[in-house]
Formats: C-alpha cells, structure tokens, sequence
C-alpha cells in the first residue's frame, strides 16, 4: 500500500495471463475494477495495476508461456474476482440502507410582522433644574450634598437676611398705619362728636340772637336821639354779621357730622392701604428669595457653593435632576421616522442590565432633523420606580430602542439556528417526509428570536433547526426532540 498526498489508492500485483483470458472472466475483473472506485465520504481504492491492455494479452513479455503458468495464473484471481462481484452486488442492493440522522425541528410560522431596528441613546433625566440666587447675599447655611434626595421645597441654601428683615418690619408697620386711618373712615362720628357739634351750634345761635337785639337797640337809640355815632353803629351791625356765620358754620359742621366721611374719602384711604400692602409684598417677596428651594422631587447632582461663600444674583447653588421617570433620546433616520407614532409602545435595553427589558412609550418625535446626519430626534419615556430602593436606570446608562422600520405585514418566521449561511444564498433543511431537502431563502427582518424569510416554504412546515451544518440534499433524517412551539 503506497501513501500519497490525495486520496489514498491500493495497488494489488496480479500474474500476467500468457494468452487472453475469456470473456466472462474479463468482465469480472472489469467489474472490480469499477467496484473499488471511492464512494461519497470514503477513502478511494483503485487498483492502478490493471489496465485494459493486460485483459486484452497486449504485453509482450508474457507471450509464449505454457497451460500451466495460465492455470496458476487463474487460481490467484478468481477468489478475488468473485470476491469483488458479491461486494458490487451488495453496493447495488437496496437492502443496505442509509441510516437516519437525529436532528432537531421546529415549525415555520405565519404571523402579521413589522421590520425594526435598534437605535442607541443615552438615559436622561426627565427633569433638570440648575438652582441659581435671584438675589446679592451670604450664605449661612447649605443645607444638601450631591447624591442626597431631596423633596419640593426642601430648603437647599439660606442667604443672609438681617438687612430686609429691618425694612419688612417698617413697611408692616406703615401698612398698619393706612389701615388705620380706612378704618377710621368707614366708622364715622362718633356720638360725642355730635353732641359737641350741637353745643358749638347752640353757643353760636345765642351769639347770634344778642347781636341781633343789640344792633337793634343801637339802630333804635341813633335814630331817637343821635347819640350813637357810626362807628358804634358799624361795630354792633358786624358783630351781629359775625355771630350769624358762626351760627352756619355751626349747623353745617353739625350736618357733615351726622352724614359721616365722603365715599371719595373711604376710597383714597383705600388706595393708600393698597399701595402699603404692596410694598410690604415686594419685599416679603425679597425675602423668599434668600431661601433656595428645590423645585420638585429628584437628587442633588452636583453643588456649586458653600457656606459662608459670598454669591452674585444668578451665580448657581446646586442641580438637581428629577429620574422618576426617565427619557431616553434617541435619533432616527428620515427613512424610518414615518413608522414612528407618539405613544406607541417601545422596548428597552440597556448594556448595564442585559438580563432584564423595559418598556416605555415614546413620548415625542421632533419635527426638525439635524442636518448634517438627516436623523430626527425622538424621545422615549420610561417609568422608573425605585427597588429596595435603588433606582435602576440612571442617566448616562446606554440604552438600545426597539422601533419599527416598516409596516406591518404577514411573513413567515423561522428560528434563527434554522437558517444556514456561507453558501451562494441562506439556506432552509426542510423536513420533506423524513428525507432532508435545502431551500434557498432569502432572509428580512429579525423578530425576537426567529427570523423572517421569503422563499419555497409555507406555514406549518417542519425544519431542521440542530444538526443542520452536514446536512445533504436527500439524507435522511429523524427528530430527536419535540419540535418547538
């Protein structure tokens, strides 16, 4: 036996005939020939040393030899000769039969699909305040620590206040003032006011009546006897004149009285009033200001000042980001944005827990596209409820989206192990009545595990999904497992 680099050949000497052998027997020996030729997964064995020429008796060296040469000649082949025909006929009957392969199957599924794609984005706060002073002042107390969580209007930083404490306390107390006074008005007289009003209009009235008679007496002794002169005369005629306007004064002063303050009056004490409660406001209002708050639940992220430190209106103080829930953008191309729709339901996953899925809803597509990548931004919403009592999407975590990149339609699906890849086209084993047949496909989208493929299969039919990679075409086969649902 000789060993070469190729398929492995087996030579066999056999003595030479002296003269040609008979028909049948060169028909054996022909037949032996063909019988050692390599079958399909076998070692090939050839015998190189029979040539058609030497069952014809061409070679010359061995002419001329006796019977006896002949008959020795003949009792080496024959055994293997008939040897060679009992081997052909058992390769030629079909009583020998291929054994089956176990393999694994699982069904080819109809169902109503939709292409996606994964698109990658980052975990956002769905909340992010940078808390700044609106006012000039001290701080005296810094109340928080980044990563501590906070609640709305917990107070952060307390500014100095000794100033606007000093001016508020001024400002009530003008505003107590103008209340007062409005007060004041809207009582009216009281009754001892009245009462002294008609005494000053009695005394006025008693006035006037002496003046009068005693004008009267003047008027009568001037005109008797002219021993009054004019200017006495003048005198009792003013004094008369006097008494009556302070008996008017009198009664009018008592009217006013009795009627109480003009509505005017009330009003502009009103006004007053109001103009002092807003000042006082504004400066409550100023004083709020020297206590930042936080606006909404969430964790202090980062600080930007401590106490005792000296800030600026507008200078930061702290941030804080709100994670209940969270908002994941993500950014989709011009050609697949018009699967999107507001509230539909989204997939989640995260290369921090690839052990688990979320679900979201994406929440809002942004009508204008960055114009260099020609991708929309799309934001996707996603609760986030503490466990025991972590959080566990947290901003800056990966995220990878599951969206729709086509409409719906009805595809068949097959697991991803039952498509074979590396030849001319993907291929399918097919179960056709336990004989393993390929089937080019073509394969679409991925969903889930399986994959949707387009080719010479229809639902319900049985493929091989394990111990697919040595099938050949008409091998047969056998299941070995339950076929997957």
């Amino acid at each position: 036996m000789s060993r070469a680099s190729g398929p492995v050949h087996l030579t066999t000497r056999i003595p030479q005939p002296s003269r040609p052998l008979p028909h049948l027997l060169q028909h054996r020996l022909l037949q032996h020939r063909l019988c050692r030729r390599p079958h399909a997964g076998q070692r090939s064995v050839q015998d190189s040393s029979l040539q058609h020429s030497s069952l014809s008796g061409s070679r010359t060296g061995h002419r001329g030899r006796g019977p006896r040469s002949s008959a020795r000649w003949s009792r080496a082949v024959l055994p293997l000769v008939l040897a060679c025909g009992l081997l052909s006929a058992a390769a030629g009957s079909p009583a020998v039969a291929q054994e089956a392969v176990g393999v694994v199957l699982a069904p080819v599924r109809g169902q109503t699909v939709t292409s996606t794609g994964d698109f990658v984005g980052t975990v956002m706060p769905v909340r992010r305040s940078i808390i700044g002073s609106a006012v000039d002042g001290r701080v005296i107390a810094y109340n928080v620590d980044a990563g501590q969580a906070v609640k709305t209007d917990d107070t952060l930083a307390q500014l100095l206040t000794g100033t606007i404490d000093i001016e508020l306390a001024g400002a009530r107390a003008e505003e107590r003032l103008r209340a007062a006074e409005l007060a004041e008005l809207e009582n009216g007289s009281r009754p001892e006011e009245i009462a002294q009003a008609e005494a000053r209009l009695a005394a006025a009235q008693a006035r006037e009546v002496y003046t009068r008679s005693r004008l009267e007496r003047t008027q009568q002794l001037a005109r008797s006897s002219g021993a009054i002169s004019e200017e006495e005369l003048d005198l009792a005629r003013s004094q008369f004149l006097s008494a009556e306007q302070e008996r008017i004064e009198a009664t009018e002063s008592l009217a006013l009285l009795r009627m109480g303050p003009r509505q005017e009056q009330i009003e502009q004490a009103k006004a007053r009033l109001a103009i002092q409660a807003e000042a006082v406001a504004l400066l409550e209002d100023r004083k709020s200001k020297y206590r930042l708050r936080s606006p909404f639940d969430g964790y202090v992220v980062r600080e930007y000042t401590e106490e005792g430190a000296w800030i600026q209106q507008g200078d930061p103080v702290a941030e804080v980001i709100d994670i209940d829930p969270v908002e994941i953008e993500v950014y989709v191309p011009e050609g697949s944005v018009r699967f999107l729709q507001p509230g539909m339901a989204v997939t989640i996953r995260l290369d921090a827990i690839p052990d688990r899925e979320f679900e979201g809803t994406l929440s809002q597509i942004i009508p204008e596209a960055d114009m260099r990548a020609r991708t929309f931004p799309v934001k996707l919403r996603v609760p986030n409820q503490p466990e025991d009592p972590r959080y566990l999407l947290r901003p800056g975590m990966l995220a990878r989206a599951t969206l729709p990149t086509s409409e719906a339609a009805v595809g068949l699906l097959v697991p991803k192990d039952a498509v074979v890849f590396g030849g001319p086209s993907p291929v399918v084993w097919k179960d056709q009545g336990g004989v393993a047949q390929p089937v080019p496909v073509e394969v679409g989208a991925a969903s889930g595990g399986s994959l949707v493929v387009r080719g010479n299969l229809e639902a319900g039919d049985q493929v091989v999904i394990r111990g697919n990679e040595r099938l050949r075409p008409g091998q047969a086969i056998r299941s070995t497992a339950p076929a997957s649902p």
